[in-house]
């Protein structure tokens, strides 16, 4: 169907990279120390993976059902990649010092 090792090596790269998952990791880590992180680590890791498995599954079923929907499937993304870079290059960030809010130490 597809090859393992490059799954495995994608789900595993994308997996440590920023995003909600991992800062909600994070945040539970702080709050309730890594012990008690790791089932909740477990359970993001095990969704993750059946989510990329059936992605990667029903791509390759679309693929094998209509062969000619790959070309169009190509461009779309290569176009959505190259918005999303344009959209980051072009984006502006306030760079001036803010003051940090502590409200949430009050909620501690």
């Amino acid at each position: 169907m597809f090859p393992l090792t490059s799954f495995l090596l994608y789900t595993f790269v994308t997996s440590i990279t920023p995003g909600p998952n991992n800062i909600m990791s994070m945040s539970l880590g702080l709050k309730v120390g890594f012990k008690k992180t790791l089932y909740f680590n477990a359970g993001v890791l095990t969704g993750f993976c059946i989510i990329t498995l059936l992605c990667a599954f029903f791509c390759a079923k679309l693929n094998e059902w209509i062969p000619e929907i790959r070309l169009p499937m190509l461009v779309l993304g290569t176009l959505y990649l190259i918005w999303l870079a344009v959209k980051i290059l072009r984006s502006t960030y306030d760079t001036k010092a803010v003051e940090p809010k502590w409200i949430f130490l009050k909620l501690m």
